[in-house]
């Protein structure tokens, strides 16, 4: 039934007010550790099942996002797994995690928080410095939208935006385009917009962490790969 009520509402006309609350919800479809060199890194304590979680791992990570927008200030974050059951093993060892990624477009700033990052750390960027795009002659229709194609030039994403939904606002750390993104792809990750709520929420959820340190994302890409889970715990 939840489908078939956001498969209603992407037919609908959009029409858009500043002052106004929404919710986007993603569907991730992730590959994040398709290479067999990360599978070590999967606790021990998981041994009975570890080759069939590291097939999983490989396999990639399907979840469900949120993305909350309200007056040029918005906030991605992880929801749930599609199919909890199937990652019980992942999530319980503490291997799936997911950041928090807060956008003000008035302060030009970007930060990520949570998930991995500990101990009053954060992420922090530029928001215009990190949404460089490329635009280019490409279209296409994805879920019933005239979408647009445009490639970032930091880190290579892919990103399908509609002038349709006026909004500058996708997953993730993107945004900044002439448009909402309807889908991004990160090499093997796509990450899909599948429903919109006009429905408002509760403004704390903008609230950040106190912050004791802060980093580049490209740092945090950097050390990300060599970290042990317990290591990150700290991080």
């Amino acid at each position: 039934m939840k489908s078939i009520i956001f498969s209603l509402l992407l037919l609908l006309p959009f029409t858009l007010k500043a002052q106004d609350f929404y919710i986007f919800e993603y569907h991730e479809n992730l590959v994040t550790f398709h290479d067999i060199r990360n599978a070590p890194k999967i606790p021990i304590s998981m041994e009975a099942s570890r080759i069939d979680a590291i097939n999983r791992y490989i396999n990639g990570i399907k979840g469900v996002s949120n993305l909350y927008v309200h007056n040029n200030r918005s906030l991605y974050k992880f929801d749930r797994q599609i199919n909890p059951e199937e990652f019980k093993n992942l999530k319980s060892s503490g291997v799936v995690y997911a950041l928090s990624y807060y956008k003000d477009f008035i302060d030009d700033v970007l930060i990520g928080y949570g998930g991995r990052l500990r101990d009053g750390t954060i992420i922090k960027e530029n928001a215009s410095a990190f949404n460089q795009w490329k635009h280019t002659s490409r279209d296409s229709i994805i879920r019933g939208f005239e979408c647009k194609m445009a490639i970032n030039e930091n880190d290579g994403s892919v990103a399908w935006y509609t002038p349709e939904i006026p909004l500058p606002e996708g997953p993730l750390f993107h945004g900044k385009l002439p448009g909402l993104i309807i889908l991004l792809i990160r090499g093997n990750d796509k990450i899909e917009m599948v429903g919109i709520k006009k429905e408002i929420f509760d403004l704390s959820i903008f609230d950040l962490p106190k912050t004791k340190r802060t980093i580049k994302y490209s740092d945090f890409e950097t050390i990300r790969p060599n970290l042990s889970i317990s290591e990150e715990r700290k991080n």
